[in-house]
């Protein structure tokens, strides 16, 4: 079932209720897999959420890269993760916001191209530049969270869809992502090392 008739089947379950941990999350969603449970986890992030959900939800695609890399088929998360609630509200707007454009990306996909791409031992491989994504992903850098999170949907729509050419794309904007970041590092460096020196702190400093 593509993603985007899956958030739609979880955002009827949802109407129905008026608050929810992860763990509840991802009950209700059973065996969706791993390719589901990415875009799930990607999204909030690329919508305002109150608190600090990046660095949650960054912690929570590391853990599923990490279990991805180890050949896990299903994502585990510890029971302190499974207990936290999420902003059920905001939960709903992001995906009535989120299911239009995924039906968009969706048009594109062809199940079963470039198959060898979507395999388990290929998928396994995948943890790796999913695990870099989720790094970049929970640093707190302004304007740093679009292109891990379209990278991390892209995967998740390659895994539901078994779209070997998505992932290649995916793949791509992986580099992307981390080459912006890089560069956002540098500039958030330059700009500190450039405000020390306005106001003479490196005098005291040094």
């Amino acid at each position: 079932m593509p993603a985007s008739q899956r958030l739609l089947g979880l955002a009827a379950k949802l109407e129905r209720r008026t608050d929810i941990n992860l763990g509840e999350l991802l009950d209700i969603l059973g065996s969706a897999g791993v390719g589901f449970t990415i875009i799930l986890l990607a999204l909030p992030v690329l919508f305002p959420v109150p608190g600090p959900w990046g660095v949650v939800l960054g912690g929570c695609l590391a853990a599923v890269s990490l279990q991805l890399l180890l050949g896990a088929s299903q994502p585990w998360f510890p029971a302190w993760i499974r207990k936290r609630n999420l902003p059920i509200e905001t939960l709903k707007a992001m995906i009535r916001r989120s299911v239009p454009w995924l039906q968009w990306i969706e048009t594109h996909m062809r199940p079963g191209r470039l198959k060898r791409l979507t395999g388990a031992f290929a998928k396994t491989l995948m943890g790796i530049p999913l695990l870099l994504l989720a790094v970049a992903l929970s640093l707190p850098l302004p304007f740093g969270n679009f292109m891990p999170v379209l990278a991390f949907i892209m995967f998740g729509l390659a895994f539901l869809e078994r779209d070997g050419l998505a992932v290649i794309v995916a793949l791509l904007l992986t580099v992307i992502a981390l080459i912006w970041t890089a560069v956002l590092i540098f500039l958030g460096v330059e700009i500190f090392n450039a405000f020390i020196e306005w106001h003479g702190i490196d005098q005291f400093i040094s």
